[in-house]
C-alpha cells in the first residue's frame, strides 16, 4: 500500500516546481515600470444571462476606469435573460451619465450559449483588441489600464489576468476563494514557466483577429469553455502568453451563493477535460487526480485494515508541506494571506472534493442556468 505515495510524491515534486517558478517570476511579471504612453482602443465584451443581482456593481466599476474616454467601448451580449439585467444596463446608460459607448446586442432565438454571445460581441466590436469580463465580476479603476500596457510593452498575444472570489465570513465561501486562488496560482505558474494550462475568461485581453481564427479552425464543438481552449489554440501555434500579477489587474467575481452551487460550476468546468488534446493539461489534470484519490483510498480501506491509516497519513503530510508554500503566496500576491488559516481543513476535504468532481464531472448531464451542457 506504500507504492500509493508514489503519485503523491510525484504531485509534490511538481508543485514544489511551480513554487520556485512563482516566486522567481511574480516580481518581474506584477510591477510594469510604466504604462503604456499609447494606450490602445479596447472593446469589453461581457455576455451576461440572468445577472440582476451583480450587474450594477460592474457597471459601477467600470464607470470609474482611468482610462481615455474615447479608447474604450461596452459590448453587452444578452444570452435570453429571464429577469430584468438588460433593464438595469440601460438605465443605467441613461441615468448615470456611463462615460463610454455601448452595444446591446441580443442573441436569436435560434442562438444560446456562452461561446455564441462571446462571438456575436467579438465580431461586432469596434477595436481590434478585446477584453472580457464576466457580469458578475468588478474591477479596479487601472484594470484596464495595466492589462492592456501588458499586452503592448511585453509584446504578446494573450495577457491571462488574476481572478479572486469576494468571499464571506464562513468556513465554505473561504474554501471556495482559497480553491480559486490555487486555479490562479496555477494558471500563472504554468505560464510563467512557458507552459500555459489554464486562465480565465473573467480576465483575458487579446486580439479580435486571434479569436476569429479560433472560431474556424480551432474551436471544439462544446457551448462553454472558450477562454481554456483559446488559449490552447494560441499556445499551438506557438503564440506568446503572459500572466500578469499586478494586484490592480486583479478582477474579483462573486462566490458562489452556497456550496451547491460551488459544486455545479466546478462540474461543468471538469465536464470539458474530455475535449483537451493538449499533453501538459492532460497530464496534470491526471497527476492531480490521482494523487489526490492515492490519499483517499488507504483513509477508504483502513477499516479492512488499520496500518493503511498511517499512509493516507503520510500521503495527506506530504501534499500539506508541498502545497502550503505555493498557496501562502499566491494568496498573498492575490488576496489575504489571513484566508491561509482554514488552510489545515481545507486540506482534509480538498481530497474528498477533488476525487468526487473528477468522476461526476464526467459522467451524467451537467446543468448550469437551468441549461444541460452535455448529455
Amino acid at each position: 500500500m506504500w507504492w500509493l505515495l508514489l503519485p503523491v510524491a510525484l504531485y509534490s515534486g511538481f508543485i514544489i516546481y511551480y513554487s520556485f517558478v512563482f516566486f522567481r517570476k511574480k516580481k518581474h511579471n506584477s510591477i510594469l515600470s510604466q504604462l503604456s504612453s499609447e494606450l490602445p482602443g479596447v472593446s469589453i465584451v461581457i455576455p451576461f444571462r440572468n445577472e440582476e443581482e451583480t450587474i450594477e456593481k460592474l457597471l459601477i466599476s467600470l464607470t470609474n476606469l482611468s482610462y481615455p474616454k474615447n479608447k474604450i467601448e461596452m459590448v453587452w451580449v444578452n444570452d435570453h435573460s429571464t429577469d430584468k439585467t438588460c433593464d438595469i444596463i440601460n438605465a443605467y446608460h441613461q441615468n448615470h451619465n456611463f462615460p463610454y459607448p455601448f452595444q446591446l446586442l441580443e442573441l436569436s432565438q435560434d442562438e444560446w450559449g456562452k461561446r455564441k454571445a462571446l462571438s456575436k460581441g467579438i465580431l461586432k466590436a469596434r477595436f481590434e483588441i478585446i477584453a472580457t469580463l464576466d457580469a458578475d465580476c468588478t474591477v479596479d479603476s487601472y484594470w484596464l489600464a495595466f492589462i492592456s500596457s501588458y499586452l503592448t510593452l511585453k509584446h504578446v498575444d494573450l495577457v491571462v489576468g488574476p481572478v479572486g472570489l469576494e468571499y464571506r465570513n464562513n468556513f465554505f465561501s473561504k474554501f471556495m476563494a482559497l480553491e480559486q486562488i490555487s486555479l490562479t496560482a496555477t494558471a500563472a505558474a504554468s505560464a510563467w514557466s512557458g507552459n500555459p494550462i489554464l486562465c480565465s475568461g473573467a480576465n483575458m485581453l487579446f486580439y479580435k483577429r486571434d479569436f476569429i481564427e479560433y472560431l474556424k479552425n480551432y474551436a471544439p464543438p462544446l457551448p462553454i469553455g472558450d477562454d481554456v481552449f483559446f488559449m490552447l489554440s494560441l499556445k499551438k501555434l506557438n503564440k506568446k502568453i503572459g500572466f500578469i500579477a499586478n494586484r490592480q489587474a486583479l478582477v474579483f467575481t462573486q462566490a458562489p451563493k452556497n456550496l451547491n452551487e460551488f459544486i455545479k460550476q466546478r462540474l461543468r468546468w471538469v465536464s470539458k477535460s474530455r475535449f483537451y488534446s493538449d499533453p501538459a493539461i492532460i497530464a496534470v489534470a491526471l497527476l492531480v487526480a490521482i494523487a489526490n484519490i492515492s490519499i483517499l483510498i488507504p483513509f477508504l480501506t483502513m477499516l479492512y485494515n488499520p496500518a493503511f491509516f498511517h499512509v493516507g497519513l503520510a500521503g495527506m503530510f506530504l501534499k500539506t508541506i508541498s502545497d502550503f508554500p505555493f498557496l501562502y503566496m499566491a494568496a498573498k500576491t492575490f488576496a489575504d494571506k489571513n484566508i491561509m488559516r482554514i488552510y489545515i481543513p481545507a486540506q482534509l476535504i480538498y481530497p474528498i472534493f477533488v476525487c468526487f468532481a473528477s468522476i461526476r464531472g464526467n459522467l451524467g448531464k451537467i446543468t448550469w442556468k437551468q441549461r444541460v451542457i452535455n448529455d
